[in-house]
C-alpha cells in the first residue's frame, strides 16, 4: 500500500506540474492531502518538501477552490473528501488510481478553463 500511496501521490503531483499549479499533493504511507498553496510560494509539485511548510500553512486550502474541485471530480466519477485528503487501500488497484489521476486533471482543466483555478 505504501507503493500505491506513494505512486498515486506522484501521478497527481504531474498533474499539477503539467498544468503548472504551483501546488502538491503530499502524504506517507498511503495517505494523500492537498496543498493549494495560499501563501502563493514558488513551489515545484515534483519536488515538494511539506517539512519546509509550516503545519498551520498546510492545512490552510481555499475553501473557495476546494468545493468546485470536489465537484469537478464528481463529474469524472471520482469523490473525495471535503479537504481532499485520505488514505487508499487494498481495494483500489492500480487502474482506479490511474482513472483518479486522470479525473483529476479533467477535473482541474475544467476548473483553469472556467477561471476558478490560476495557473502560474
Amino acid at each position: 500500500m505504501n507503493e500505491k500511496g506513494a505512486n498515486f501521490r506522484q501521478q497527481l503531483n504531474q498533474v499539477l506540474a503539467d498544468l503548472k499549479l504551483d501546488w502538491a499533493v503530499y502524504g506517507s504511507y498511503s495517505g494523500f492531502h492537498l496543498f493549494t498553496n495560499s501563501q502563493n510560494r514558488g513551489i515545484d509539485p515534483l519536488s515538494f518538501e511539506p517539512a519546509a511548510i509550516p503545519f498551520s500553512e498546510l492545512t490552510e486550502n481555499d475553501t473557495n477552490i476546494l468545493a468546485p474541485l470536489r465537484l469537478a471530480l464528481l463529474l469524472n466519477g471520482v469523490d473525495t473528501s471535503p479537504r481532499f485528503s485520505g488514505f487508499l487501500s487494498a481495494s483500489h488497484s492500480n487502474a482506479e488510481i490511474d482513472q483518479t489521476a486522470a479525473a483529476f486533471r479533467r477535473a482541474l482543466e475544467l476548473l483553469i478553463e472556467e477561471g476558478i483555478v490560476k495557473v502560474s
